[in-house]
């Protein structure tokens, strides 16, 4: 039977106005989930908050074994964003510390791999610079394409084949002649 806060019994002893972590003390991690989920008011934010505090320093040190330490402080905080996001909906009861882990595990993983995504597309944007020509470089070619296209369209269309075949092939003038006249 629900308390007259709305809570169940056990956790009635939570006033509803508390703000300090340590009024949740003497309340165990699946207690203070209950009273989390229990409630849409700042009790939630309070149990969080006692939560946050009782599991904060293992999970930096859970976080710094695993990974660089410069990495540690961005990955903690999206971990406990992805906490208080799930808390209501996702954590569906057993050991909140083993939830919390899995949680920063799975996050690590993921931030690796955006970093590596990001690392060889960054790479892969350098490599396309050092080849790609300069905007100058790139204008003259396309003006000298284009203008090449014109000219080949005013050739007959045994002159344009034969001339179209020296260039690519880097052929001499005297093996393209020679094709021309059939031997």
């Amino acid at each position: 039977m629900p308390s007259s806060n709305g809570l169940p019994p056990r956790l009635s002893i939570v006033n509803a106005s508390a703000t300090h972590q340590g009024e949740f003390e003497p309340l165990s991690d699946e207690q203070l989930i209950e009273c989390i989920q229990a409630s849409k008011s700042t009790l939630d934010r309070s149990a969080f908050e006692a939560l946050y505090w009782r599991h904060s320093q293992l999970l930096l040190s859970f976080l710094t074994a695993r990974t660089d330490r410069s990495l540690v402080d961005d990955i903690a905080q999206a971990v406990w964003m992805k906490v208080w996001a799930g808390i209501h909906s996702q954590f569906q009861g057993g050991s909140f510390r083993a939830w919390l882990y899995q949680i920063a595990r799975t996050t690590m993983i993921d931030h690796h791999r955006d970093q590596q995504k990001s690392s060889e597309v960054a790479a892969l944007a350098d490599q396309v610079q050092e080849h790609a020509a300069p905007p100058l470089k790139r204008l003259l070619i396309s003006e000298k394409i284009t203008t090449l296209r014109e000219c080949f369209s005013i050739l007959a269309e045994r002159e344009a084949t034969l001339l179209q075949r020296l260039t690519p092939r880097g052929l001499r003038v005297s093996t393209v002649a020679s094709d021309a006249d059939g031997g």
